[in-house]
């Protein structure tokens, strides 16, 4: 398997920028200060600014973390959000040499990783993970820089995430349960009509979609798991 940043290295970056921005488009009237300069003149510094990103991952020194190996793959998903979709997920390689329980081996994000460790994640050599490699990349991509390309505030949301769960420790009673019924009369939403077989049938809908989900993703973290014994 190669790292993440090996295939970020061979693949074509103007490839990468089509296809990350096409999933993550950048609105206009989100961006500050754009009262002096063009559309294009705009453009082209965002793509600029988005090559300069990549090339520095293809530069840094990736460090792997000594504990936790990752290892980043493909798997086909069914949930009420995504109908028969593909899902990237990040393993750990110890939990999953260390279980034959596959449908139940716990996925990471890694938005609060450090970039040089996560360029260390290994790519799944699975058909349907390099079938579907540019979707690896951008989810990547998007994960790694959800605090700034540099990472810039990263250090700051990691000590308010620190005192959010230090608080929802030492208060509980401090949590805030959420009535969707009550928020939508405070907001004057209307409340969609349930049928009377409503809730039973989208729950077993769910249940059905959570069980294909858990045998598709046994099913690629098994063939991963054959690959290291060759």
């Amino acid at each position: 398997m190669k790292t993440i940043q090996q295939v970020l290295i061979e693949t074509d970056h103007k490839s990468i920028e089509s296809a990350y921005f096409y999933e993550h488009p950048i609105n206009l009237w989100e961006v500050k200060d754009l009262d002096d300069i063009t559309i294009g003149e705009f453009n082209k510094s965002i793509s600029a600014r988005f090559q300069d990103f990549l090339n520095k991952l293809c530069e840094m020194n990736a460090e792997a973390s000594p504990e936790k190996q990752g290892i980043l793959f493909v798997y086909k998903s069914q949930t009420q959000d995504i109908i028969l979709g593909e899902v990237v997920g990040l393993i750990h390689a110890d939990e999953l040499m260390g279980t034959e329980e596959l449908e139940n081996l716990p996925l990471y994000a890694y938005e609060f990783t450090e970039q040089k460790e996560a360029l260390s994640f290994l790519v799944s050599d699975n058909k349907l993970t390099q079938d579907n490699i540019m979707d690896v990349i951008v989810d990547f991509l998007h994960e790694i820089s959800f605090f700034g390309y540099d990472q810039e505030s990263l250090e700051e949301e990691k000590k308010k995430l620190d005192e959010s769960i230090k608080e929802c420790e030492e208060h509980p009673e401090r949590l805030i349960t959420f009535n969707h019924e009550k928020f939508c009369r405070e907001y004057g939403i209307p409340i969609t009509e349930e049928y009377p077989e409503e809730i039973e049938k989208k729950r077993a809908f769910y249940d059905a979609g959570m069980e294909y989900t858990r045998y598709c993703k046994a099913i690629e973290l098994q063939r991963i798991k054959d690959s290291f014994g060759k």
